[in-house]
């Protein structure tokens, strides 16, 4: 039955594509609105700035403040009710935008609060949070959460639909228990924040999360979300300063190394100094010197098992920051429920920061110095970054360079371009050029939205070689109830080479289709009911032939009305293997016979609420595979018995067994954390894997006084299974101290 289904699998998701749309428009106009011009407001400044200590009711700062309590239920029914009452407040002086909210319970047993270690994302938590954009342009913005322990959570949005949660800023909040529920309260600095000093209005929105119903209350939102391009407006805010806008930030570390191989053991002292400056208040600079990233946590540990390169995400602070300016074309955007993920999500990705200070073995090496720009300059988007990177063994040192520009048009569109110069892991020249155009159109009515995105891009090397070429369009309808999907089309040349990016295929066309349908009810056991079939064609430029081939039929994906939910998938796979330099299981031992294969698979998956106390994300596929057979299980499963612990075992198992021969792959870890308070945390990390037959041993000791204040101690341990005989011995160690401080002026 599949095999026929992948055959007519194109015309057919073609054409329920576009009928879905059809009746998506149809049934759209029964969906309840509100309109946009009605969430406006003028914020009242105050002259007491309020005491940020979670206590509202008595303090002088408050009672002026614009109070907004119209708020509605965003998910699971866009506009229903809110099952809950909120009330947020806001105000602001000179330095700083003060936020609060009074946070409503029937019952306050309901509350969930789990996370008590600063810096740890709370998506686990009820929690409220402001999505602020400062240059009211509706691309671009901030989220800023907290939970009822008084942590922060902060993410930058890198576009409309997209968010970065690894950026850090520098703000306070404060919580407290009430008879009523919870109290919150946030001072965030004009210091922090980048924006337009001729806007007319701010972009705004409020939100609440409560995590043991599964539902989210919103201010404005279009189908279902929340971010700069949907949310309600404010007059901007008037005489406002960033102070001098400069931020230093010198950091200390005192590094001990053990070589146990060798018995060689060394010992440094390594200062360092970030530097961020508003040069406008649109415009920020940044300088490193000497960088540091010894305190930087440690990677997943991942095995593959395919022909095609791993995608680690960017956890370096000095990168993260206005990140938002470089990204080209959508590249990566995130999907929810989709097996479009991972390195061919981020194919032929211009700029890819991890690039930058890292071997291709995963070594470090050493940056000398950096400098930034990024923002708005005549209304132009602009970024540029200059990294010097040291020597390192046979790599000379090289100047690195990425320069990013574009301009808004439309209400939501904009065309851009980036250009790199460098190779940072070899010592030939490399650049890259490439255009982008991006539209978005939120105001169909009805609420309906669609989103279009195009790029181009051609790399440079020594050599003048044909089919440095890449490009790529992308439409999609991000529905939230009723019909949706994408179409995506991609193009890599063979010698696509972006020295400064990411590719993992080249000399392959992408073909793409998805298409669902979302049904969400506020009653019943089940909140939302979300079939999907999807289709994936990796296809070799030079003859046709299949690289990769899916269909995906996803008949079951239930979620109940506290957020657990189980999947099941029917897949259709086929691939091809072509040569010696094309083989998905060679870092096992296992070579393949050239040829094209053919297989189905079935998996099932369920993923309890992150809200428990003991939750699990686990899944497992079984079926045919390259010839032989294959059994897959991922399994996470935590246990927080208290705010102060949280442990977490996981399994990656894969059971290959192919005429070629068999083979068993685990990746194990565990994690304890342990939470001494808001400001001071003990967490600890073991992975191992039998391909490496690598034991690493990670533990951080991270206590922040207050934001913009860290110091670390961190550990790590190394042990290797040379002998394959369950015995291993120590080959590495380091203990780090390091301590940043972050001045303001």
């Amino acid at each position: 039955m599949l095999r026929s289904l992948s055959r007519y699998a194109l015309p057919f998701l073609l054409t329920a594509f576009f009928a879905g749309l059809a009746h998506a428009q149809q049934t759209a106009s029964q969906t309840i609105q509100v309109d946009r011009a009605s969430k406006h407001f003028d914020a009242p400044r105050t002259e007491v700035a309020p005491v940020i200590d979670g206590i509202i009711n008595g303090d002088p700062g408050w009672p002026n403040a614009r109070v907004i309590d119209d708020l509605f239920q965003n998910r699971p029914v866009e506009y229903l009710p809110a099952s809950e009452k909120t009330e947020f407040l806001i105000t602001y002086d000179a330095d700083n935008l003060y936020v609060a909210a009074r946070v409503y319970y029937q019952n306050k047993e309901d509350i969930i609060a789990n996370v008590l270690r600063q810096g740890e994302r709370t998506v686990s938590d009820d929690r409220i949070g402001l999505v602020l954009d400062p240059f009211g342009d509706g691309r671009r913005g901030y989220l800023f959460t907290m939970n009822s322990n008084s942590v922060r959570s902060d993410s930058l949005f890198v576009s409309t639909s997209r968010f970065l949660p690894d950026w850090e800023g520098i703000w306070e909040a404060q919580a407290t228990r009430t008879d009523y529920g919870w109290s919150g309260e946030m001072a965030i600095p004009f210091k922090t924040l980048s924006f337009d000093p001729n806007a007319t209005t701010w972009g705004i929105n409020f939100r609440r999360d409560i995590k043991g119903k599964a539902e989210r209350i919103g201010w404005f939102s279009q189908n279902t979300a929340m971010n700069p391009g949907t949310s309600g407006t404010m007059t901007a805010l008037q005489d406002i300063n960033q102070g001098r806008g400069l931020d230093i930030v010198p950091s200390l570390s005192l590094v001990k190394n053990k070589i146990n191989e060798t018995g060689e053991s060394s010992t440094s002292f390594e200062p360092s100094v970030d530097a961020f400056y508003k040069i406008t208040p649109a415009l920020n600079g940044a300088v490193t010197i000497n960088t540091d990233f010894s305190a930087t946590e440690v990677d997943d540990r991942q095995v593959n098992l395919t022909q095609f390169s791993l995608f680690f995400p960017e956890k370096r602070e000095f990168f993260l920051r206005d990140f938002d300016i470089f990204d080209f074309g959508n590249i990566g955007a995130n999907e929810q429920r989709t097996s479009f993920n991972g390195s061919q999500r981020q194919n032929s990705r211009p700029f890819f920061s991890r690039k930058i200070g890292l071997a291709s073995g995963g070594d470090p090496i050493a940056l000398d110095a950096g400098v930034k720009v990024s923002g708005d300059v005549a209304g132009l988007n602009v970024g540029g970054l200059v990294i010097r990177q040291d020597e390192f063994e046979t790599l000379n040192a090289v100047d690195l360079f990425v320069g990013r520009v574009s301009k808004d048009i439309f209400a939501e569109s904009s065309i851009g371009m980036i250009y790199t110069d460098g190779d940072p892991r070899s010592n030939s020249d490399n650049s890259l050029i490439g255009v982008d155009f991006r539209y978005r159109n939120t105001r169909l009515g009805r609420g309906r939205s669609f989103t279009a995105d195009a790029w181009y891009q051609q790399t440079t090397g020594e050599l003048e070689l044909d089919d440095e070429y890449s490009f790529g369009v992308k439409l999609t309808v991000p529905s939230t109830t009723g019909f949706g999907g994408t179409l995506q089309y991609q193009e890599i040349g063979e010698n696509y080479n972006p020295a400064l990016g990411f590719v993992s295929r080249k000399g392959v066309r992408l073909e793409r289709i998805r298409l669902f349908h979302s049904t969400r009810s506020a009653d019943g056991y089940f909140q939302e009911r979300k079939p999907t079939v999807e289709y994936i064609n990796w296809e070799y430029l030079d003859n046709g032939q299949v690289q990769t081939r899916l269909l995906n039929i996803r008949p079951l994906d239930l979620t109940n009305q506290s957020g657990d939910r189980i999947w099941g998938v029917l897949q259709r796979r086929k691939a091809s293997v072509r040569g010696p330099d094309d083989q998905p299981l060679e870092n096992i031992g296992i070579i393949l016979p050239t040829g094209s294969y053919s297989w189905d698979r079935v998996a099932m998956g369920i993923n309890s609420s992150s809200h428990r106390r003991f939750f699990t994300n686990t899944w497992g596929s079984w079926g045919d595979y390259y010839g032989g057979t294959s059994r897959s299980l991922r399994s996470d499963v935590t246990w927080r018995p208290s705010q102060h612990f949280n442990f977490t075992v996981g399994a990656r198992l894969n059971d290959i067994d192919l005429p070629e021969g068999r083979f068993i792959s685990r990746i194990l870890n565990f994690n304890a954390t342990w939470v001494f308070s808001s400001t001071l945390s003990w967490s600890n990390l073991i992975q191992y894997d039998n391909i490496s037959e690598n034991l690493g041993f990670n533990s951080r000791l991270h206590w922040v006084p207050k934001a913009g204040q860290d110091v670390f101690l961190v550990f790590n341990q190394g042990w290797q299974d040379r002998d394959l005989d369950n015995t291993f011995d120590a080959v590495q160690q380091d203990l780090t101290l390091k301590a940043s401080y972050t001045f303001r002026f």
